[in-house]
């Protein structure tokens, strides 16, 4: 993003290798949500982070979205893909992260989700700054990011750990935006900075060392941690989002069914997609 001075670090993007290993995961559901660039000459499904989930995931999907500059349709192509995929975890890298708190903040989504260099942009974004206390987060963010400042993770992250306490983790990593280090597991992220407890990792490595699926299952196991009590039954398919003093709605509730899939962010849609438009413009995720 213009203004933002790039980090200084000798990491590039032949720096890390997407190496999958292990058996497949055939316990949880995984939707990955990619983030923005998409094109029609460009397959998101050859991204590093689709191709290493779909290796280490047995029930693994995404919505390939062209043309992401058009927030309100992304929105609807990812809710229709939790409302026929029915995953348990949700994973967003880049605009991706937006996306899913967007998703979260409407009612489409209330559960487990793993946040990757979150490209969250004040101004746009600050109807998604508060997280609900039952939904367990986990962000994950390089030192170096070159598109997405550390100090504006951390401090999202700050923000809401009062009220989330145990449900929301934050890790960094030593990488830059794309964060394929995480897709390596014969190389694994090496962790700088994470909340307590330790992230819990299912190889024989260093505990200062991750994957992108050690992020999924302790992301998973996050959701025995939130502040107030996480239903999973009750996370696809909610009405819209209600106030923050208001309790959830009650599991298949969807009174505003068709206002849901219209309302919008308080501001106006024309004025969030030249927002975001003007984004991109200063910068190729």
């Amino acid at each position: 993003m213009a203004g933002v001075p790039i980090p200084v670090s000798e990491i590039d993007t032949n720096t890390f290798r997407v190496r999958p290993s292990g058996r497949k995961d055939g316990d949880l559901r995984v939707l990955f949500v990619h983030g923005g660039g998409a094109s029609d000459s460009r397959d998101t499904r050859q991204s590093p982070f689709a191709l290493y989930l779909s290796a280490r995931f047995e029930n693994f999907a995404m919505r390939c979205v062209r043309h992401t500059s058009d927030f309100e349709h992304s929105i609807s192509e990812h809710a229709e893909e939790i409302e026929s995929f029915h995953p348990d975890v949700v994973v967003g890298r880049s605009q991706g992260g937006p996306t899913i708190l967007e998703l979260v903040h409407r009612g489409l989504w209330r559960g487990p989700s793993v946040l990757c260099c979150p490209a969250i942009v004040p101004g746009v974004d600050d109807h998604l700054m508060a997280l609900p206390a039952d939904v367990p987060f986990l962000v994950v963010t390089g030192a170096v990011d070159e598109q997405v400042p550390l100090d504006r993770v951390t401090d999202f992250v700050k923000a809401n750990a009062p009220r989330l306490q145990g449900g929301l983790r934050l890790c960094v990593v030593n990488d830059r935006h794309g964060l394929r280090s995480l897709c390596d597991d014969e190389r694994p992220a090496t962790v700088l900075d994470a909340m307590a407890p330790p992230i819990e990792t299912r190889r024989e490595v260093p505990s200062e060392a991750v994957t992108l699926y050690d992020l999924v299952r302790s992301c998973w196991d996050l959701r025995l941690r939130c502040q107030q009590p996480y239903r999973h039954e009750a996370r696809i398919g909610a009405s819209a989002a209600p106030a923050a003093t208001d309790p959830p709605p009650p599991h298949g509730a969807d009174e505003r069914g068709v206002e849901r899939k219209t309302t919008v962010a308080p501001l106006s849609r024309r004025a969030w997609r030249g927002l975001r438009r003007l984004w991109r413009l200063q910068r190729t995720v």
